[in-house]
């Protein structure tokens, strides 16, 4: 990846995000663009050391945005599209399975459906929850310093949001107001953002432009509607109890006394959600 690129690409001449819309040219919902994130976040609030990284994907539309991990979205896009191909035995959707990218975020986020709020969607096991929220919910600080990010300007901003203070960058040359996770509101595309003690930062690695645009929409299949509160809840007792959620489904497996204390170490070990309030 080389940010020159993006400028390249974004950026010819005229600047090609100059005008009012993202996309003026194809019908509403269609996705043409894809940036490219790198998550670096600290899994455990007393292990400093153990810093870990994902790839985080945002598709941008006119006002819309879906965002989630390479690994949530390659996955899901396999398994929705199982069996539709007739052509592919089991050992081809295997062989994709295996290409899926590991991940520890099992959530996807859309802003914009509709216009002014947002939708938190997390799957525990076999059930998805969802909440819908406001998108509205940043009060930025913009500051004067600016800097170089590649060939991109960018310019400082900070916030705190759930118990956290971040300091941002953002790029007016890209103006759309949106960027990683549910942060958006800025007067152009977010750039870098991290919280001051350095747990979760995302950094910008690529913009793509996609030559095959896909309509972005909330699944329709059945959810349950929670909220922020109450999904916290459930995050936290799938860690406390990890096998609960598979013997509720029907879900018989056998493991040994050894196994699921391992699972539960393992899941209480991540104990540092970005989220704190």
């Amino acid at each position: 990846m080389k940010i020159l690129n993006l400028l390249i690409l974004l950026v010819i001449s005229n600047n090609v995000f100059a005008q009012k819309t993202l996309i003026s040219d194809l019908e509403k919902n269609s996705i043409q663009y894809k940036v490219v994130y790198l998550l670096t976040y600290q899994p455990n609030k007393s292990n400093p050391n153990n810093l870990q990284t994902e790839e985080m994907y945002l598709y941008l539309d006119e006002g819309m945005s879906k965002f989630g991990s390479a690994g949530k979205i390659v996955g899901d896009s396999i398994m929705a599209n199982r069996g539709k191909d007739k052509k592919k035995s089991r050992s081809d959707f295997l062989r994709l399975m295996a290409k899926i990218p590991d991940t520890k975020f099992n959530y996807l986020i859309y802003k914009g459906i509709p216009k002014t709020k947002m939708t938190f969607s997390q799957n525990i096991f076999k059930d998805d929850f969802k909440y819908e929220t406001s998108k509205d919910q940043f009060e930025w600080e913009i500051h004067s310093e600016t800097k170089k990010f590649e060939n991109l300007n960018i310019q400082r901003a900070t916030t705190e949001f759930a118990g956290r203070y971040y300091t941002a960058w953002f790029t007016s040359e890209i103006p759309v107001s949106d960027g990683p996770y549910k942060f958006n509101g800025l007067p152009g595309l977010i750039v870098k953002i991290r919280d001051d003690k350095g747990h979760y930062s995302f950094e910008l690695k690529e913009i793509k432009i996609l030559k095959n645009p896909f309509t972005i929409n909330i699944p329709t299949k059945d959810y349950i509607e929670t909220n922020r509160e109450k999904l916290g809840q459930l995050i936290q007792e799938d860690k406390e109890n990890p096998m609960r959620a598979m013997e509720s489904a029907g879900v018989s497996i056998e493991f040994s006394k050894q196994q699921k204390r391992d699972l539960r170490t393992s899941k209480m070990k991540r104990n540092n959600p970005i989220e704190l309030e």
